[in-house]
């Protein structure tokens, strides 16, 4: 009878190690599979970052992937390097800035993803070289020019490579000229400003930008400027009009209501005088 128990707790034991296995499979089977954006930008003379975004598709399509955290690590042929780690925000992209030490001629970055409850672990390779874009605004009494040159690292140009040139908006910039202008065999490109430009301020920011290159990412190289023509406040935020905040409403509305008002109030007050004349007669 003793063994007979025993291999009935024993078979009992293996039949719930076995459906314990099953259940941690098809959770893990379970967790979706995420979508990665990761591309390299560089300002010149200030920063060098990944834009990132993530995303999974359900029954009701691509839905962005919020809140996920994410290591960011360069791989050189000697180790693996952890750059930091970070998280998407509620619409599923973030920003992270590499270290300026970090960046190399040639680089290999990787994203990854692990050990997350809902998401599958994930991993994004990002290869991308670095290139030396120099822009320069020149202005003299023969008018106003923006020089641009793009060169590898060693030096060498790179020529019949398209370069945008324009004025920062706050949305999206505003093309100066044919707006795309191709490098010579030299590497530059020289863009002539014929037209005036308006802003709040009267400054303006210029801008040379090598867009989503396979190679080299999106590049930036920006000049600032006080030639710009400034705009004219139109607002009477500030004044006494029908349209002014409860503290600056326009004194008419103040003294002329006020006054009928009173007038009113006197009429009561002379009945009310009256009526007590007459009950006392």
């Amino acid at each position: 009878m003793k063994t007979v128990q025993h291999i009935k707790w024993f078979n009992t034991i293996i039949l719930l190690i076995v459906f314990a296995g099953s259940f941690i499979v098809n959770a893990q089977e379970e967790k979706q599979s995420l979508s990665i954006g990761l591309t390299y930008h560089k300002n010149v003379g200030v920063e060098s970052f990944l834009k990132i975004s993530t995303s999974f598709k359900d029954e009701n399509g691509w839905q962005n992937a919020s809140k996920v955290p994410f290591e960011v690590v360069k791989i050189t042929q000697e180790e693996e390097i952890s750059l930091g780690t970070g998280m998407t925000d509620l619409s599923g992209r973030a920003k992270f800035v590499i270290p300026t030490d970090k960046v190399g001629l040639e680089n290999s970055i990787e994203l990854r993803i692990t050990d997350h409850p809902v998401y599958e672990d994930t991993a994004e390779p990002l290869d991308f070289k670095e290139v030396d874009l120099k822009a320069k605004l020149n202005v003299s009494t023969d008018g106003k020019q923006i020089t641009a040159t793009l060169l590898d690292m060693e030096g060498n140009p790179i020529v019949d490579e398209g370069l945008k040139v324009q004025v920062k908006r706050l949305i999206k910039g505003l093309p100066i000229g044919d707006g795309v202008y191709y490098t010579d065999e030299t590497g530059m490109v020289v863009v002539d400003i014929e037209e005036d430009y308006h802003s709040f301020d009267g400054n303006l920011i210029f801008e040379v930008v090598l867009e989503e290159h396979d190679e080299f990412g999106t590049v930036r190289s920006q000049m600032h400027a006080d030639f710009g023509i400034a705009g004219t406040d139109l607002s009477t935020y500030d004044k006494r009009t029908l349209w002014s905040p409860a503290g600056k409403t326009p004194l008419f509305f103040l003294i002329f209501p006020n006054i009928v008002l009173l007038g009113i109030l006197g009429i009561f007050v002379y009945l009310i005088r009256n009526l007590i004349k007459i009950s006392k007669s």
